[in-house]
């Protein structure tokens, strides 16, 4: 199925192009959906309230939501500077939305999947103190959704404020990995961009 995809994009018609951008998007939100239904089903029906999801659930969920879609970002993006005669603002701010979303779910899953804090300032799910009451477990899963979007926006921006902060080594990878991709990603638009514009005015 991938390769069928790819070798539509060899054309890059912006049509077919904004379709694979939205099932991107969708795989990401496979892994908030699976985490919904851990929540509710899982956790709360016939679970131990206290337990955060299984290791090889959560890196089956990271590849899906994370490392796939990255994957196809990575192809887009190549075949979208290839491309010297057409320079598709649009399509670019949507593969940068698409980074966002990516990264904020694997924070995500990284904050959910310890009983340590992963990142400082970031709600922790699995505390004793909380009231484990499901209705309390899906507002915190909403809150650390919203403040992992939030780290992935000034990551991927290197603006970088200090309040929410890596401390695990998995979670520093990750915001390493995110920092560099948006630092080469705006280098390679730009050179995209310089190389367009130089071809226009031939």
């Amino acid at each position: 199925m991938l390769n069928v995809l790819l070798k539509k994009l060899e054309r890059l018609d912006e049509r077919i192009a904004t379709k694979f951008l939205s099932s991107i998007i969708l795989f990401c939100s496979i892994p908030y959906i699976a985490l919904l239904l851990y929540l509710v089903i899982g956790l709360h029906k016939f679970g131990n309230k206290m337990s955060p999801p299984n290791t090889f659930v959560l890196w089956t969920l990271a590849v899906i939501g994370g490392a796939i879609p990255l994957f196809c970002i990575v192809c887009l993006t190549y075949k979208l500077v290839k491309d010297l005669y057409h320079f598709r603002l649009i399509m670019i701010l949507k593969v940068y939305a698409c980074l966002v979303w990516i990264f904020a779910m694997w924070y995500t899953l990284i904050q959910i999947g310890s009983y340590e804090q992963a990142f400082s300032g970031v709600p922790q799910m699995w505390t004793e103190a909380f009231d484990k009451g499901l209705w309390n477990h899906l507002v915190l899963l909403h809150g650390i959704f919203f403040y992992c979007l939030y780290l992935s926006i000034i990551t991927i921006t290197t603006v970088g404020y200090g309040d929410v902060v890596p401390l695990i080594h998995v979670a520093r990878a990750a915001v390493a990995l995110q920092a560099l991709i948006g630092v080469a990603f705006v280098g390679i638009i730009m050179g995209y961009y310089f190389s367009y514009s130089v071809r226009k005015c031939k």
